[in-house]
């Protein structure tokens, strides 16, 4: 019960940073049009800074290099089997572009943004988790500019291996991870300063997030945001068929108890905002990944905190 109480309280609060979004684009302070400069400043300002944080702060040693290049592993197979599943069942209704939406949402789930608070919440004398949580996140950026792409597009032209690599998150996970190397194996220590700028400029992260997720919350109608019965099946899938047949698994792998609790939680987040990302280079989608995320996001308030009775 008390992680229940944690968790619900620590997505209680991420919600409330949609709020003034919301009201923003309501009240007329900010059009919707202004949503795509908020993004802009979250990819290559907010993110790449949290993601380098997750790597410089804290103590860790060499045995941990292994345990991260390990939940890499892992946590990239769980999403693409779960990505294939969800493909061979869906494609021959790809026609509709609601199940091409519906295949990446059942797989790609808000790891950084969402992710990392909770584990900071539920773990907070597991350091480690945050990095790994980026390694999760690695793992989906390789699947979204690779599978997702074809998926969206239809064209194996559109899943590019160099722009999965050059994009920031990419970028920003291996500086990262280059520092971690070489904290972890040398005396070098980032400045002080350096690892404040990135950790104050990573804390926006999250709260900037939920306000773009208020700001586009605000642009579509109820009938658009719970009139979709995909979006539903989306939730059900990404929220608790997944993670519960992860935790069903992890019960009988003995894994370190923090280990598979960072990948559990991994799996339980909603949906990725980074598929509407996708939907909207390619034209394709984007109505159907907004209200999908929008409402998985909501309903993760309800979702998260049951996951976490199970034992």
């Amino acid at each position: 019960m008390e992680l229940f109480i944690i968790t619900l309280r620590c997505v209680a609060t991420m919600l409330l940073y949609a709020i003034p979004g919301f009201i923003g684009i309501k009240v007329k302070l900010w059009k919707p049009e202004h949503i795509p400069q908020f993004a802009f400043f979250l990819m290559y300002v907010a993110s790449p800074a949290l993601n380098i944080d997750a790597f410089v702060r804290g103590d860790f040693n060499a045995g941990d290099i292994g345990t991260c290049l390990a939940f890499f592993g892992i946590g990239i197979f769980v999403q693409f089997t779960v990505m294939i599943v969800s493909f061979l069942a869906l494609r021959h209704k790809y026609a509709d572009v609601r199940y091409k939406v519906l295949t990446l949402a059942t797989t790609l789930g808000n790891c950084g943004f969402m992710g990392i608070p909770l584990l900071r919440a539920v773990l907070p004398e597991y350091p480690l988790a945050v990095p790994l949580s980026i390694f999760f996140s690695l793992g989906m950026n390789i699947l979204i500019y690779t599978m997702g792409f074809f998926i969206i597009s239809g064209d194996r032209r559109y899943a590019s291996l160099r722009q999965t690599f050059l994009n920031p998150a990419t970028i920003s996970t291996l500086v990262g991870f280059g520092l971690f190397l070489l904290q972890t194996l040398t005396p070098f220590r980032m400045p002080t300063l350096v690892v404040d700028a990135c950790a104050s400029l990573g804390a926006i992260s999250t709260p900037l997030c939920l306000v773009i997720i208020g700001m586009r919350l605000a642009t579509v109608t109820p009938r658009q945001l719970f009139g979709e019965p995909v979006v539903y099946l989306a939730i059900l899938v990404k929220q608790l068929l997944v993670p519960l047949i992860v935790y069903a698994i992890l019960a009988v792998v003995p894994l370190d108890p923090n280990f598979e609790k960072t990948l559990f939680i991994m799996t339980a987040v909603p949906v990725a905002s980074m598929i509407l990302n996708a939907t909207e280079i390619l034209h394709a989608g984007q109505k159907e990944a907004a209200s999908t995320i929008l409402l998985s996001t909501i309903s993760s308030i309800v979702t998260i905190p049951l996951l976490m009775l199970l034992p």
